[in-house]
């Protein structure tokens, strides 16, 4: 068996020739030998701590997440802890390197794929250990970069216990799902209440930091990365309401990647236990004193795109999670349940402050198709998408409640849906049927 140095030269020498078309097939030969060779864990270590090759760590880091699965029965409980402080301190302690964010992203999600092996034999305790020393270790690192990259192995956390989103692990599918229901049940809520909180502290920073400084880029990474960490929980598919979570997660993918098409439906029911802490002021107040900065130039940002994506997910909730209107007598006599919206104002803020959130997307209205039309559409295609989940989810109009609409908002939306209708037809006359 070749020693760890010999496998980090062999590596090393592969990527290198893995460049060249005449070496190609050879070095990727070795690189495969190496990702199925047995006991490759420790040579694995070695590359990642020693290499000066970004391609072989690449290479390491696939064949240890491998590695991992594949000798999971024979590792001590002692070697697999051991191995998950290991990729806890490498991804945090290298959390700045540019270069490495591949690398991290490998491991952070090898993190997941460990800690979920392992959840059906591991306490309640043990499994909180996992976060408690994640926690500790961005802490004692005490970076903004960890700070970041904690948030990061949460979100992979999430997406690896996610039925939608987990990966290939060679067992049942009633293991899968088990693993679902008791993180949702343990830690889930948790988890979104962490990124809340870190969510609302780097806003505040973005807001006072100032513009183009390292402090504004900074803040800019941290709530960039805790917004995705809400709206993977709130993708998540929940499983006592029967979210139409497919959906949901598709409409949230689709409008990152700017996919044309909207999906059939795009709505999250997490259940009645989840409103104190989706539907209070706090969780998105700090969204709507974000969002004005980022309008015009930094509307292409990743923090404007992670932003929207965030609201997009809130306009999908829907269920449960909203209080039912009761109809009382008084009600039933003047008008019945046409009139029941009145008593349910709780859904009815949450419309207003989405449309206040979604509204400035799409207006001046010819500005932004014409913006659109030359490429720029991410910002209108968040917008159809945010109005089509509320319009999903929202059958009641502004006519029935007590609450009154945002100043024009009827105005807007009209002008709006009036250019978007003038446009396609003119794109029609023209022959673009795209």
């Amino acid at each position: 068996m070749a020693s760890v140095e010999e496998y980090c030269t062999a590596v090393e020498r592969a990527c290198h020739e893995f460049q060249n078309s005449a070496t190609q097939a050879h070095a990727e030969h070795v690189l495969l030998l190496f990702r199925r060779s047995p006991g490759i864990i420790p040579a694995c270590r070695h590359i990642l701590e020693h290499s000066g090759s970004v391609e072989a760590r690449f290479h390491a880091a696939c064949a240890l997440r491998e590695a991992l699965l594949r000798e999971w029965a024979s590792l001590t409980a002692d070697e697999r802890n051991g191995l998950r402080t290991y990729l806890l301190q490498y991804v945090l302690v290298h959390a700045a390197e540019v270069q490495l964010q591949v690398v991290r992203s490998i491991l952070e999600g090898t993190l997941a794929v460990m800690l979920k092996r392992g959840w059906m034999e591991t306490s309640a305790e043990g499994r909180a250990a996992f976060f408690q020393e994640l926690d500790a270790s961005a802490k004692t690192v005490g970076s903004p970069a960890a700070q970041i990259v904690s948030l990061q192995v949460m979100e992979a956390v999430v997406s690896e216990f996610s039925l939608v989103t987990a990966s290939a692990l060679g067992l049942s599918w009633e293991f899968h799902e088990n693993c679902r229901n008791q993180l949702e049940e343990q830690f889930l809520r948790q988890i979104f209440e962490h990124a809340v909180h870190s969510a609302q502290q780097a806003a505040s920073q973005v807001r006072t930091a100032a513009p183009g400084s390292e402090a504004a880029a900074g803040a800019a990474s941290s709530a960039t990365a805790a917004m995705k960490l809400m709206a993977a929980v709130l993708a998540w598919d929940f499983k006592a309401t029967n979210s139409s979570f497919v959906s949901a997660t598709a409409a949230i993918t689709a409008a990152m990647s700017g996919r044309k098409g909207l999906p059939d439906t795009t709505q999250v029911k997490p259940g009645a236990h989840w409103a104190d802490i989706l539907l209070t002021a706090a969780t998105t107040d700090w969204v709507i004193t974000l969002m004005p900065a980022l309008q015009g130039p930094a509307a292409a940002s990743q923090l404007a795109t992670a932003a929207r994506q965030l609201v997009v997910a809130f306009c999908c909730l829907a269920g449960d999670v909203f209080p039912k209107p009761t109809v009382t007598s008084a009600v039933a006599a003047a008008g019945g349940a046409a009139n029941a919206a009145c008593a349910a104002p709780v859904a009815v803020t949450h419309v207003v402050q989405m449309l206040r959130l979604v509204l400035p997307w799409c207006m001046p209205a010819q500005q932004v198709l014409k913006q659109a039309l030359a490429g720029d559409e991410g910002q209108l295609v968040d917008a159809c998408r945010a109005l089509a989940a509320l319009c999903a989810g929202h059958k009641c109009g502004y006519a029935m409640t007590a609450v009154p609409p945002p100043a024009q908002a009827v105005e807007c939306a009209t002008r709006t849906a009036a250019a978007v209708v003038e446009a396609a037809l003119k794109d029609a006359a023209a022959g673009a049927h795209e």
